[in-house]
């Protein structure tokens, strides 16, 4: 195991919490983690960097199992959490930053995932724009393609006057 900086300094970051997980965070360090800048917050038992293998053997495969959910390779956390934010209505470069990326385009070309609820409420608010389009008894457009090089285009409202121009 290496420990280094991250790979570019948008890795050095302040990273906000939920209020929710502050108590449970707090917790751990007081039991768990090391003392000082420099301390481990998750170290191994045997108070080392806790090796990447280990981690997954002893800790992550445990927990999914005792969740009940399906494999889940545990750098996929990083694209859950960019696609709940994202879900959730917070911008990209705000992602971004909280993520550590170079870039909201690397946050979205790299991390963002198109969520079934993200589609179902797209298809839904392009339903209530139509549905306020048709409701609003719009502009009736016309167009004539009798004559390939001009069209007649009629406009105006349903049942009022109308007006008619030649177009090209």
């Amino acid at each position: 195991m290496i420990v280094s900086a991250p790979k570019t300094k948008a890795g050095t970051r302040q990273l906000p919490i939920p209020d929710d997980l502050a108590p449970l965070l707090a917790a751990h360090l007081e039991r768990w983690a090391q003392d000082g800048d420099d301390g481990i917050v998750f170290p191994s038992s045997s108070g080392r960097i806790m090796e990447g293998s280990t981690f997954r053997t002893t800790v992550w495969t445990k927990a999914i199992a005792t969740a009940g959910i399906r494999h889940v390779v545990f750098h996929g956390l990083r694209v859950t959490s960019t696609t709940w934010l994202l879900d959730a209505g917070v911008n990209a470069k705000t992602v971004s930053v909280m993520q550590g990326h170079s870039s909201a385009a690397v946050t979205m070309n790299v991390y963002a995932r198109s969520s079934a609820a993200a589609r179902k409420s797209a298809a839904g608010k392009v339903g209530a724009l139509l549905g306020e389009a048709l409701a609003a008894a719009p502009n009736v457009v016309l167009i004539d393609s009798r004559r390939r090089d001009r069209q007649n285009v009629t406009r105006g409202r349903a049942g009022a006057g109308t007006e008619t121009a030649l177009s090209s």
